[in-house]
């Protein structure tokens, strides 16, 4: 799955830079985390960041691929239980996500205004490191998995070359054998840049 992941992100990112034109657009992200994610931290992080490149294949579609990282982290004061005791300690989780996806998106072009709403579709991996300690002791997993995200967002021209991208997206990061199914909200502020 992973190959096949890499293969598609690959693939895009070729198509992209044979093209005329292409749009690099450095975002900042923050995320809320859902479903089983919210059992480790509670928090919404602010530490992300993301890479994408696009291309229009018409106005209306483009693709392009997005290389991208998420950190969560939680504090807090909790009983665990080991050797028939119960040991008080402070508890501290890290979930670390490296995110490597291709996407798509579609643009609704109208005459009325230059900002433009779309929906898309991120596919990809993710590589995600679950970080627990208490106290002393520490448990520690990283797990590659098939990630999925739907995504609406705007597109903000502010110059022919430079404009704003605005996105929200629900990132799917699949159950593995060994590990859970990681999920939060994502949402980015970016720049990009039109490149000739």
């Amino acid at each position: 799955m992973k190959k096949l992941s890499l293969i598609f992100l690959l693939l895009a990112l070729g198509v992209s830079v044979c093209a005329q034109e292409i749009k690099l657009t450095p975002s900042w992200s923050a995320a809320i985390p859902m479903g089983e994610t919210n059992d480790y931290v509670k928090f919404t992080s602010g530490r992300g960041f993301q890479f994408e490149l696009e291309q229009n294949v018409n106005p209306n579609w483009s693709i392009g691929g997005i290389m991208g990282w998420q950190a969560f982290f939680n504090k807090s004061y909790t009983f665990y239980y080991q050797d028939n005791s119960a040991i008080s300690a402070t508890k501290r989780n890290y979930i670390n996500s490296l995110i490597i996806m291709a996407n798509t998106k579609y643009y609704f072009t109208t005459t009325a205004s230059k900002i433009l709403l779309y929906v898309g579709a991120d596919i990809g991996t993710t590589a995600i490191e679950n970080d627990e300690i208490y106290g002393v002791y520490r448990k520690k997993e990283m797990y590659w998995h098939f990630a999925f995200a739907p995504v609406l967002g705007l597109d903000i021209p502010i110059s022919k070359t430079v404009g704003l991208n605005m996105y929200l997206k629900y990132l799917n990061s699949f159950k593995t054998k060994d590990s859970i199914h990681y999920s939060w909200f994502n949402t980015g502020l970016g720049i990009y840049l039109r490149i000739p």
